[in-house]
């Protein structure tokens, strides 16, 4: 399947934003895929790609070498004193999960 030229692409978006259109989908391919995939579908599909994308960045491969992996050591987490904002039902105290 060959793709879409930039100029097709183009001239499609442009007509649509000259008929004031809200949403545009260039291609014809696109506009069925676009009708018969469940959304859910469509974004699942578009987080694994992106996921995919993200796993062979250089920057994720150089977080990953810290010796923390990334992470914020537990010496720079600090507790927090503060009030609880609820009255009554203990249960949903957040004072142990306040963010200075």
């Amino acid at each position: 399947m060959k793709p879409m030229s930039v100029e097709q692409c183009v001239s499609e978006g442009l007509s649509g934003l000259l008929e004031n259109r809200s949403r545009i989908v260039p291609g014809r391919l696109n506009r069925i895929m676009n009708a018969l995939v469940p959304a859910s579908l469509a974004r699942k599909m578009e987080a694994d790609m992106l996921g995919t994308a993200l796993a062979a960045s250089p920057l994720l491969q150089v977080l990953a070498a810290r010796p923390s992996g990334g992470k914020r050591s537990p010496q720079a987490a600090r507790t927090c004193k503060s009030q609880s904002v609820f009255l009554g039902d203990e249960s949903n105290d957040l004072r142990d999960n306040a963010v200075c």
